[in-house]
């Protein structure tokens, strides 16, 4: 049951994703040290969001306004606890496999990810916020990386 579960890997995916983002886009390989720390940050926040996400598709009745994982989410995100249940239920969780494929990150240009962006940048076209499309956003998608994480 949620209802006051506590999610200690709620803290470890937020630490995780601060020094994956903080550190990712300065570390060269000639700093090992910091590469390897930023290595094993990406690979808690993949097993926290692994754990979250399993814990979500498992007991989605259970996430309701009251319970303990909700409040923890309204509280990160600045929600009240009342909206998140619903927002939850407007997101897909795929396992990393299920994200390998063509259905959300393979399948080229075909794919869902790739499709979803082309929709989308057709909408900021029609706004007016960009003046190009690309033909092809699957070259923008790569299906690998969760490939391996499935593993």
């Amino acid at each position: 049951m949620v209802r006051g579960r506590r999610f200690p890997s709620l803290r470890v995916l937020l630490a995780a994703a601060n020094l994956v983002l903080s550190w990712s886009a300065s570390v060269t390989l000639a700093q090992a040290p910091e590469a390897k720390l930023v290595i094993f940050a990406a690979a808690s926040l993949k097993d926290a969001l692994d754990e979250a996400n399993a814990a979500y598709r498992a007991e989605k009745a259970g996430y309701t306004a009251d319970s303990g994982a909700v409040k923890s989410i309204a509280k990160v995100v600045g929600a009240t606890p009342a909206d998140v249940p619903a927002s939850l239920a407007e997101y897909a969780f795929p396992t990393a496999a299920e994200q390998a494929t063509d259905k959300w990150l393979g399948g080229g240009k075909d794919g869902g990810v790739a499709k979803a962006l082309a929709n989308t940048a057709k909408f900021l076209k029609a706004q007016g916020r960009i003046t190009e499309i690309p033909d092809d956003f699957g070259k923008f998608v790569d299906p690998e990386f969760a490939a391996t994480a499935a593993k």
